[in-house]
């Protein structure tokens, strides 16, 4: 069976300082995992007193991600399934930055390859708790290909993946452009997932 192409991008949280907050009360629009698409005429406001204009990544990830312009055009161009995005707006310690959207996935689908990540099982609690994804050709193959160009990974959904030509779509431009802060993580299904 071959291969499938797919990686992740994300604020490169090892370089960058920021610790937005949600400062407004729709955070119900887009903080749970059911996929009900609504719209915002007004843009969603995170806040970092702390964070600089000229600090500012071009993504800024926590959990779901504002993401510029170019970006969301990106991904929004190859029509993904299960992806909400509304206007946002990013008040800094010096600015307030608009033209921002926060792009939240609701998209999640069971595609773990259990025989090959890693997987406890609390003695505490109970949960299950994954420590190296693995992510299952066989089970992505049979998921349609607009229900998995962007996606969370049932059991382990902290991560959004992309597919391949979402990740050279989004380097390509990058790499001309250049990009702030973003860390790009290409991977395949033979390859361990790589997870924040």
């Amino acid at each position: 069976m071959e291969l499938i192409e797919l990686g992740t991008f994300s604020e490169n949280v090892y370089a960058s300082n920021t610790m937005f907050v949600d400062v407004d009360v729709r955070e119900f629009l887009y903080s749970d995992n059911e996929y009900q698409p609504t719209s915002s005429v007004e843009p969603i406001i995170w806040e970092d007193n702390d964070c600089f204009a000229d600090e500012l990544p071009d993504i800024v990830d926590k959990g779901e991600r504002v993401v510029n312009f170019i970006t969301a055009q990106i991904i929004m161009s190859f029509d993904p399934y299960g992806v909400e995005v509304y206007p946002a707006k990013l008040k800094l310690a010096d600015a307030a930055v608009e033209g921002r959207y926060l792009m939240s996935v609701k998209n999640i689908i069971d595609v773990m390859d259990e025989s090959e990540s890693s997987i406890e099982i609390s003695p505490v609690d109970g949960e299950r708790l994954v420590h190296d994804v693995y992510i299952s050709t066989e089970k992505l193959s049979k998921i349609p290909l607009h229900k998995r160009l962007v996606f969370r990974v049932k059991g382990a959904d902290d991560t959004i993946f992309f597919d391949g030509r979402i990740i050279d779509a989004a380097d390509k431009y990058f790499s001309i452009h250049g990009a702030k802060l973003i860390q790009i993580t290409p991977f395949n299904t033979s390859e361990e997932a790589p997870i924040l």
